[in-house]
């Protein structure tokens, strides 16, 4: 009965500490970058004049981005791909 209780804790355990998530969760390299749907502070990486992540001064900045899972889920947030973007002349 012990030996049950020290599976399922040691289970638990694992399961919160995300050792166990799927690969493709925290994989930036299979995201796209989303313009304008970061929150204040809450941007992933820089722009917009500056270089750090969590520095973005306005809700849906436009000049800001996120991560996304897809080009389809970043349009339906309300925003559009890096890449898509209109590129200044």
């Amino acid at each position: 009965m012990k030996i049950k209780k020290l599976a399922f804790s040691a289970a638990g355990i694992i399961l919160a500490s995300g050792i166990l998530t799927p690969a493709h969760a925290g994989d930036k390299k299979k995201q796209v970058q989303c313009m304008g749907t970061a929150l204040k502070a809450k941007n992933d990486c820089a722009g917009n004049g500056h270089d750090c992540a969590g520095l973005a001064k306005k809700d849906r900045d436009p000049k800001e981005w996120k991560f996304a899972a897809s080009k389809l889920e970043c349009e339906k947030a309300g925003g559009q791909l890096l890449e898509d973007t209109p590129k200044k002349k």
